[in-house]
């Protein structure tokens, strides 16, 4: 049984004599004195630097209570409460932590993928070798079928249509436009060719053979780059539009916006090469005077891939109007590049890093199944994790409403009570 204080603030008749001790509460001087000593508490003893470091001030209680300190006053426990936060003294407590965990991990984890949606990929331009190329040549278009190799010139009075040896860079045959034509860019569908024009709205379709001009179909705005993807011609115009257009007509199909990896449009597209992958059809462009080089997806408009062919255009050209422009796929990774009144053709590699940057690979390279096995490994992993922190919580929840692992420290107790204080502690 406790005393408790008397309402009138007068000691009960069962309140023993307690020693009053500056700092201190000692059992045994207490008893030395002939006092008994004080009850139901445990026993406080400070350090020096305790004392001095908490400003420890001695105050009389009207319980049987010894000396305590202010700054340390607090509820008496009974030997029941004080039993319970003794056994579960020292476990560990749950806090945020696994919830910091999971997103740091998951920051991590975020899948390449993702990166190369908000991020265009760097490819890297390998010389193979070059040869000659007629520096009076405006180049507007360049193809190659079946290891044949078709160029178009631009220019009033000056356009052209030839076909260039790949071994010497001669040009072998060619077909001049009328003067009032401004010649662009141009691709091989069948047996023919055909041929944009700059302001006359009007494509010229050619014999691949003999070069004689077939037929004439008419579209509106301007033309500037032109390639075949099996099915569509895909025509550019100088903006970030590109349209699929029917080679028996020449109407449009559809037309895409090529976007960049903010979703803004990428203006002055102009020549164009197509290509299929192993990943499905691809559209190669360069940016009028640009010595870039992307690589974009048809359906989307997205660019998936950049090539920085600065190197190549440093050593060509000397006015603005000399710049990268005619892409021609060779097979593989492989791809003749040249521009206008440039000196020199340059048969290349164009290469994409994979996502660790350890091997190499061509355009053929899959990459978006290699983006949609990474979404799939980090959502799985996410899943583990968000498991793993359900538990946790749930042995967290338990633990709290079985009383346990308090995480208030006023609630703390000293490890032991002298044999004294236990004798005291209730009435018998």
């Amino acid at each position: 049984m406790y005393c408790f204080p008397s309402i009138g603030g007068t000691k009960s008749e069962r309140s023993p004599v307690i020693s009053m001790l500056n700092g201190t509460s000692s059992a045994g001087a207490a008893a030395t004195a002939g006092e008994s000593p004080a009850r139901s508490i445990i026993e406080t003893i400070m350090t020096a630097e305790e004392n001095e470091l908490l400003c420890f001030r001695s105050i009389s209680l009207n319980t049987p209570c010894c000396t305590q300190c202010v700054s340390i006053l607090r509820r008496i426990l009974t030997s029941m409460e004080h039993r319970s936060y003794m056994s579960h003294a020292g476990r560990s407590r749950i806090h945020s932590r696994p919830l910091v965990l999971i997103l740091v991990i998951s920051l991590f984890c975020a899948p390449a993928g993702a990166a190369s949606d908000g991020q265009n990929i760097d490819g890297e331009v390998v010389l193979i070798r070059s040869i000659p190329h007629d520096s009076e040549a405006f180049t507007q278009g360049l193809v190659m079928d079946n290891g044949r190799m078709f160029e178009s010139t631009g220019l009033f009075g000056e356009s052209t249509l030839r076909e260039v040896n790949t071994t010497t860079g001669e040009v072998m045959r060619q077909t001049n436009l009328e003067p009032s034509l401004f010649g662009e860019g141009i691709a091989v569908v069948g047996d023919s060719i055909f041929m944009l024009t700059w302001l006359n709205e009007t494509a010229l379709v050619f014999d691949k053979e003999t070069f004689n001009l077939t037929s004439i179909m008419n579209y509106e705005g301007e033309g500037w780059g032109l390639c075949f993807d099996g099915s569509s011609l895909v025509m550019s115009n100088g903006t970030s539009s590109l349209s699929f257009r029917n080679p028996a007509n020449f109407e449009i199909i559809r037309s895409v916006e090529v976007t960049d990896s903010s979703g803004n449009g990428v203006q002055m597209i102009n020549e164009l090469e197509c290509v299929s992958t192993d990943s499905g059809n691809r559209i190669l462009a360069n940016i009028w005077q640009e010595d870039r080089i992307l690589m974009i997806e048809p359906s989307s408009g997205n660019i998936v891939a950049e090539f920085d062919a600065s190197f190549l255009s440093s050593q060509n050209g000397v006015t603005n109007n000399e710049v990268l422009n005619g892409i021609a796929h060779n097979g593989s990774s492989e791809y003749w590049i040249t521009g206008k009144n440039w000196t020199s053709m340059y048969l290349v590699d164009l290469l994409i890093s994979d996502e660790e940057g350890d091997k190499e690979c061509n355009s053929d390279c899959p990459i978006e199944a290699e983006s949609e096995t990474t979404w799939l490994k980090s959502i799985l992993l996410l899943a583990l994790l968000l498991a793993g922190i359900a538990v946790l919580n749930k042995s967290s929840a338990k633990g709290h409403f079985d009383g346990k692992g308090s995480g208030n420290r006023h609630d703390e107790q000293p490890s032991a009570m002298s044999d004294m204080q236990r004798s005291g502690g209730e009435d018998g």
